[in-house]
């Protein structure tokens, strides 16, 4: 089946298009935080609302090859950083969530893609 960035698991979530700029942003937001502290030892972080981020951003307007372009410089951006992350064993302090050492910050990206790879299957099932 050939799919399109419009394909959505309901009328209100976000398109395949959407869910994989979410990912990405996400991937590269973690990737840009962890080299902050390895370069600058700054481990102050805060969170972002991602609704907010997706608007702003205009998911929606976003064509699929381009939101699968940024994917991958996000993916070896978030590697390539928390590879160094877990070799310094770099923790940060996240304003709502408290600590986040390296692995915990792995767990939970992997994690959220995992899901969001789950809600674009499924919405690939139409």
């Amino acid at each position: 089946m050939q799919c399109t960035r419009d394909e959505r698991l309901t009328s209100t979530s976000w398109s395949i298009s959407g869910y994989v700029c979410h990912i990405a942003d996400n991937l590269r937001i973690l990737a840009e935080r962890l080299q902050g502290t390895l370069r600058s030892n700054d481990r102050e972080i805060s969170g972002h609302d991602p609704d907010d981020l997706a608007t702003e951003r205009r998911y929606e307007s976003i064509p699929l090859s381009s939101a699968l372009w940024s994917l991958e410089i996000s993916c070896n951006a978030w590697v390539e950083s928390l590879k160094s992350a877990l070799n310094q064993q770099v923790e940060l302090r996240h304003s709502s969530r408290g600590l986040q050492r390296a692995e915990d910050i792995g767990r939970n990206n992997v994690h959220d893609a995992n899901h969001h790879l789950w809600d674009i299957a499924e919405a690939l099932k139409g």
